[in-house]
């Protein structure tokens, strides 16, 4: 089964062509009758009504399909910047990817972004230079610009073959020296291999000999065959493995996804050079490993079941096997198995080691470790994003309210980056990753749900900490029913470092011996909730004294004194706000450069750097939210539209205003 699996993702920025070569891969592999288009919403991957009205991935999709006798099951992921966690939790099970970059575009800011989540997990790539027929296409700068903005070894495979009217008419193979030539009436479905026409053949030598010396500068054994002169296609295409699943080279194809050249030379690179599971072995002795093993890395909802989809990583499944599941290992689920074909589930009997498939029956979150019963080795979890826009919903109808709560509890479940919180109103508050994150959301509630809801405009998620060091005291005596509750607790609150977090410390006992979590748990509850502008975060707190009033005392008593006292030394520490700060990168050509660096300055931005390259410059700078929210906006009025604009979230921090 391994010798013949491949599980590839296709990442890259929006609008670079992820979907529509996800489309011709498979139609070219006979999973589809026919190709899709984007704009027309007629793709297989994209079934999500606001992927169709959008033209955008949104959820990442998989399927699977065969070329040369091998499956491939293949994940399309979203582009856009409010779907990263999409992103990041594909590039997390799967084994090698596909990164497509647009030759009129280049090395887009997301497309850095996308490169370096792949870098995280030390996951394989090759690169498809997608759009090479666009006249204003530059597969050499794009290739530019791969060295120098992501310092990797790019090994050009395939390279644009262009006629004497400058239009792109097939392919250069420049690891066989031939010219493939694509059969426009048959929707490029075959090609053929000829000789390259001698006006081309000086070019082919240099891009060859290029080939030879970068496969040789990335792998040692093979430099020994290519300084003796004794090495053979097949050496160099093994060279070329190694290097690849070594990530010290990456293999680049070129071609045209809409005009469907380039695709089966792509997918034999495919087969050729990406791993086959395993890839990842997890970091424990042999002796301990559960014979079964997977990892869940996305929830979703088929006809009002849960389904999880699954990397197995060890052993196999079959229908009705118990599994054990991290987060309720007190509870067994008996599992049934599906294969993910887009937005259908296929039922199949049985899954082994490398699969994704989708299981029900689990109740499981995102991040879960599946294994054999009796078991308890934990896979590393997914990082969850922080979320920087909140809106608040609540149904026009008040019979609508348990309603709601069901399908946003749903939506949760499926989305771990989405936050859901009920305010003392009875009102949601929705904190999400950005604009389009929530407006996707209150879409599919009224078309899924059939909601009429009230979504407010969205605003800045903000945090809170203190600026100084601060101590209080309190003392309580009350009635609580028919009990009478009493405690004095004395505590110090003071800055941590940002990002740090928070830090509880009991430097003193209660008075008698008791369980002190119900304290701890306080404290905790009251910093998640802070006081003035979101959750308390980076405080360390210290208890530093607790007492008995007039020889008594109560758990409950010490717990309220805790939160009264506790609530007057921040108020004491001076509570200060905290901002979404994001990491902004302009790409600008350099006419409007200094059109940029006027907007930037007018949201008092601070630009850290500028990297220049042939025709263009990419600014980098750092803002915070609440100053740069119409920074898209006015840059695409400054600069009539020609400056793209990427927005990062990077950390919380204080803003003096």
């Amino acid at each position: 089964m391994r010798e013949s699996l491949r599980n590839i993702g296709i990442i890259a920025h929006v609008d670079a062509g992820k979907t529509t070569l996800s489309e011709r891969i498979l139609f070219y592999c006979h999973a589809i009758p026919r190709m899709g288009e984007v704009g027309d919403g007629s793709t297989v991957m994209d079934f999500m009504p606001e992927e169709q009205k959008r033209g955008i991935t949104i959820g990442a999709a998989c399927i699977s399909c065969f070329w040369q006798n091998t499956r491939i099951n293949l994940v399309d992921t979203p582009g856009h910047i409010d779907f990263t966690y999409e992103v990041d939790r594909i590039v997390r099970v799967i084994d090698g990817a596909v990164v497509v970059f647009s030759a009129v575009d280049g090395v887009e800011p997301q497309s850095e972004m996308v490169w370096h989540q792949a870098d995280t997990y030390h996951l394989p790539r090759i690169v498809f230079i997608n759009k090479i027929d666009r006249e204003d296409a530059s597969v050499n700068e794009t290739i530019a610009a791969m060295r120098e903005r992501l310092a990797v070894l790019p090994a050009i495979l395939t390279y644009p073959l262009i006629d004497a009217n400058k239009k792109c008419i097939g392919l250069l193979d420049i690891v066989t020296k031939e010219a493939l030539f694509f059969d426009a009436t048959t929707l490029g479905a075959r090609f053929e291999r000829k000789a390259v026409p001698t006006e081309l053949q000086e070019l082919t030598d240099t891009l060859h000999e290029q080939l030879l010396e970068t496969v040789a500068t990335a792998d040692e054994t093979f430099l020994e065959v290519w300084l003796e002169q004794s090495w053979t296609v097949k050496d160099l295409t093994q060279a070329i493995q190694r290097a690849t699943q070594a990530c010290t080279l990456i293999p680049v194809y070129c071609g045209a996804a809409k005009a469907n050249i380039g695709i089966q030379p792509l997918l034999d690179g495919v087969i050729d050079f990406l791993p086959r599971p395993p890839r990842f072995e997890p970091k424990t002795t042999k002796n301990s490993l559960p014979e079964t093993l997977g990892f869940v890395f996305k929830v979703v909802h088929h006809a009002d079941e849960r389904i999880c989809w699954l990397r197995l990583y060890r052993g196999s499944l079959k229908n009705g096997d118990p599994l054990a599941i991290s987060s309720t290992p007190n509870q067994a689920a008996t599992i049934h198995l599906y294969r993910i074909d887009a937005e259908q589930i296929l039922a199949v009997d049985e899954a082994h080691a490398g699969d994704i498939v989708a299981v029900a029956g689990l109740l499981a979150q995102t991040g879960d470790t599946i294994q054999t019963q009796g078991q308890s080795l934990l896979l590393d979890p997914l990082p969850t994003p922080s979320p920087v826009l909140a809106t608040t919903i609540e149904p026009k109808h008040a019979e609508d309210y348990p309603q709601l709560a069901e399908a946003l509890a749903r939506y949760q479940v499926e989305d771990p980056s989405l936050r859901i919180e009920t305010m003392e109103s009875g009102v949601y508050r929705v904190l999400g990753m950005g604009e389009l994150h929530l407006q996707v959301l209150v879409e599919r509630l009224i078309r899924e749900h059939h909601i009429k809801i009230h979504a407010t405009t969205s605003s800045i998620v903000r945090k809170e900490s203190i600026a100084k060091t601060a101590s209080a005291s309190m003392r309580v005596s009350f009635e609580q029913g028919s009990l009478a509750q009493y405690g004095e607790v004395q505590l110090t609150v003071a800055p941590r470092e940002r990002g740090s977090g928070n830090a509880i410390h009991l430097a003193v006992n209660p008075p008698f011996s008791c369980d002190t979590s119900p304290l701890i748990n306080a404290i905790t509850t009251m910093l998640a909730c802070g006081l003035r502008y979101g959750a308390m975060v980076d405080v360390a707190v210290t208890i530093t004294d607790m007492q008995a009033v007039a020889g008594k005392w109560t758990l409950q008593g010490l717990c309220k004194a805790t939160v009264d006292a506790l609530t007057e030394a921040l108020h004491k520490a001076t509570i200060i706000a905290l901002e979404p700060i994001m990491q902004v990168t302009i790409v600008t050509p350099h006419e409007t450069m200094g059109s940029c660096l006027t907007q930037l300055a007018r949201a008092h931005a601070t630009v850290m750097g500028v990297d220049e390259e042939a025709t263009c410059s990419h600014i980098h700078a750092e803002a915070a939210l609440l100053d740069i929210v119409d920074l898209p906006t006015s840059l695409r009025s400054a600069t009539k539209g020609r400056c793209p604009v990427l927005m990062t979230f990077t950390r919380f921090d204080h803003i003096p205003r």
